[in-house]
């Protein structure tokens, strides 16, 4: 497992979000049960679920510990060491509860500055790394006394951010770079060039190397000619780009592809989805890359606890949560699912 870095998380973020309700109808059951937090807009609760039983054993587990009620979505949902980090973006705002009783222990509010947490990471346990949209600061945060601790200034438009050990890897959209942060200094200690629109980025399980995900160029801007999308590999100890590879396979054509969602499991496989598919691309040596699935899948995650990829299909009928292998990517079992749920984090 990858030290620090692979807390546990899964979280849909934006209108890519896409969710499950008591009165979803499960279509095929999986084998054990399991305990999800499910936020939900209009209303703003939060709810603690098992799955297949579809219990809410909280209807709203915030207010009910809490006493007062979310006044916005929950945009991103992380687990960390004793926490749980509940993002509220559109106020601002990160609550951090506590893993064993669910209670507030703390709110990470940059309403002051209106930075929109977007992502965060940890490299430690007395550290969180948090990225804010269209910024071009990472603020340094101190888990232990909740408090902010430095800013530091990387490239144009972050989208990404992981940490192993005490390197960070950040993404810059607009840069085409990758910002490197020694958690020993805090500082920028490297900028990679890469692709175009540099969008995810995650560690390998061995954190030799660190992958990133470029969209390419004429994605964004549509004035641009396409270019592929791209996977980059890092090598970790020499900050070198050692590999890259095309997101397609046969006729399904790499400058079509626009990724929207990115994991690693822990079996050296990522899983990125496109508009229109989902791939498997092997990362131990970066060579095979093939077809997963079909259809929009608008996010994706991995569940560390379950050794599970958990993906989001959504078509003109239903939207489905899809729980498949670790290393086929084949479904395991699926559950059809509603609109109105913002955030999931397994438990």
């Amino acid at each position: 497992m990858k030290k620090y870095s692979k807390y546990l998380y899964f979280a849909f973020i934006a209108l890519m979000i896409i969710s499950c309700e008591p009165t979803d109808n499960i279509i095929n059951n999986i084998s054990t049960s399991s305990k999800f937090l499910m936020a939900y807009k209009e209303p703003n609760t939060l709810a603690l679920t098992t799955l297949p039983e579809k219990t809410n054993l909280y209807t709203d587990i915030y207010s009910e510990i809490n006493g007062s009620s979310l006044t916005s979505p929950v945009t991103r949902m992380v687990g960390f060491y004793s926490y749980y980090f509940v993002f509220r973006a559109n106020e601002y705002k990160i609550d951090v509860l506590n893993k064993s009783d669910f209670k507030l222990i703390q709110t990470m509010d940059f309403s002051a500055e209106k930075k929109k947490p977007l992502s965060i990471c940890f490299p430690n346990v007395t550290d969180a790394y948090i990225i804010f949209e269209k910024d071009s600061s990472v603020m340094l945060y101190d888990i232990v006394n909740f408090k902010p601790a430095r800013s530091i200034i990387a490239g144009r438009y972050p989208t990404s951010i992981a940490a192993y050990g005490n390197q960070i890897y950040l993404t810059n959209q607009l840069d085409n770079t990758v910002s490197v942060i020694d958690s020993r200094t805090h500082k920028v200690e490297q900028t990679i060039q890469v692709h175009n629109a540099p969008t995810f980025v995650d560690f390998t399980p061995d954190g030799t190397k660190a992958v990133v995900i470029s969209l390419g160029a004429g994605k964004i801007d549509s004035t641009q000619a396409k270019t592929a999308a791209l996977a980059s590999f890092i090598d970790v100890s020499t900050r070198l780009v050692i590999k890259t590879k095309q997101i397609g396979t046969g006729a399904i054509v790499p400058a079509n592809q626009y990724p929207q969602a990115f994991t690693i499991t822990n079996r050296n496989i990522a899983v990125i989805a496109t508009k229109d598919y989902v791939f498997r691309l092997e990362t131990k040596f970066g060579d095979m890359i093939s077809l997963a699935n079909r259809g929009s899948f608008s996010s994706v995650g991995y569940n560390f606890q379950s050794d599970e990829v958990m993906m989001i299909k959504k078509d003109t009928k239903n939207t489905t949560l899809i729980i498949a292998d670790p290393l086929s990517i084949s479904q395991k079992s699926s559950y059809i699912i509603s609109s109105n749920i913002t955030s999931i984090l397994p438990i």
